[in-house]
């Protein structure tokens, strides 16, 4: 059933199917503000700049917000989500505008960071992110300096 909302999924060409579907994803029984909260408490513990904390939890928060709005839940776990949705955050933008790829490999590296910090604490099974691609940077040219 097609939804009206601008930024769901089914509005991209990046759509579910079974090589992007995963069943239950993990094994997390907290829902995704609590699994935040710990993944920020983490890094703080291992003294990460306060920037980076408030940047990834930003970020997830987001991301929070945007699979609640893409899988018509209140409530959303980690082991809920899949490759599809992390690829449809990770290029979501406002109507008729385009995100740099910079901003999106952004997005790609914390939600990456997050996910494999579940795995690594057994609370997730397999991580959503690993097969999605970072966007090809524009090659920058060298610039010299002249007198």
């Amino acid at each position: 059933m097609p939804c009206n909302c601008p930024h769901t999924a089914h509005n991209v060409p990046y759509v579910r199917n079974s090589s992007t579907e995963i069943a239950q994803t993990g094994t997390v029984e907290e829902d995704m503000d609590k699994a935040v909260a710990l993944f920020l408490g983490h890094l703080q513990d291992r003294n990460r700049a306060p920037l980076t904390v408030a940047r990834y939890g930003e970020l997830l928060r987001r991301f929070s917000a945007f699979a609640r709005a893409e899988l018509h839940r209140e409530d959303v776990r980690p082991g809920d989500l899949d490759k599809a949705l992390v690829a449809a955050f990770v290029r979501d933008a406002e109507p008729g505008q385009r995100l740099a790829p910079s901003t999106r490999n952004a997005r790609l590296a914390c939600l990456r960071t997050f996910f494999r910090w579940l795995v690594s604490e057994e609370k997730l099974d397999r991580d959503p992110s690993a097969s999605v691609e970072y966007a090809k940077l524009p090659e920058s040219s060298a610039t010299f300096l002249t007198a």
